[in-house]
């Protein structure tokens, strides 16, 4: 990964693209390696794909990361189709995907995540016993649906300190 030039206080998402002004092209943007410490410069939030069929899980969720300045929900989707969809869309750095849903299931959905973005990051939440397969289709977490609000964010914020090359490899 390369830095970003001239601008070290740039952190911009992958997969986007801006117009060079020196001469109108579109070039692709990376990460930069390097984030400054806390309270120098301003960071990016990690963006959050919540996939979950309940409205109350989605809301709850939200509302735990709403003072985050760190963590920002990007977007919501009660089924797999439009949660891959949006994988697309909205290079989301964090996946809170549940893993019984209308249509495609959670292990189903991630799979399919992982084809089009192997390094993001996925947790299931679930209100099931965490079977031993999350682990085959790529999970980076699990976390249950009965354990405390905090345990759910210092799991994101665990999944945001793997390297992306990692990501979904870990088992």
């Amino acid at each position: 990964m390369a830095l970003v030039s001239a601008t070290p206080a740039l952190f911009i998402s992958p997969i986007k693209e801006y117009k060079d002004s020196t001469n109108n092209h579109l070039v692709p943007l990376v990460y930069s390696p390097v984030r400054p410490e806390r309270g120098t410069v301003p960071e990016m939030a990690a963006r959050i794909l919540l996939v979950d069929d309940h409205e109350s899980v989605c809301k709850g969720v939200r509302t735990l990361f709403a003072n985050d300045t760190s963590l920002q929900v990007c977007g919501e989707a009660q089924n797999g189709v439009d949660a891959v969809r949006m994988v697309a869309e909205l290079s989301p750095d964090v996946v809170i995907l549940d893993l019984t849903m209308p249509g495609l299931t959670g292990f189903q959905t991630a799979a399919k995540m992982r084809e089009i973005a192997p390094s993001i990051r996925i947790i299931f939440f679930t209100i099931h016993e965490i079977p031993a397969g999350a682990w085959w289709v790529g999970a980076d977490a699990c976390v249950s649906k009965g354990s405390t609000l905090e345990e759910l964010t210092v799991t994101v914020n665990r999944v945001l300190q793997l390297p992306r090359t990692l990501a979904g490899r870990l088992r």
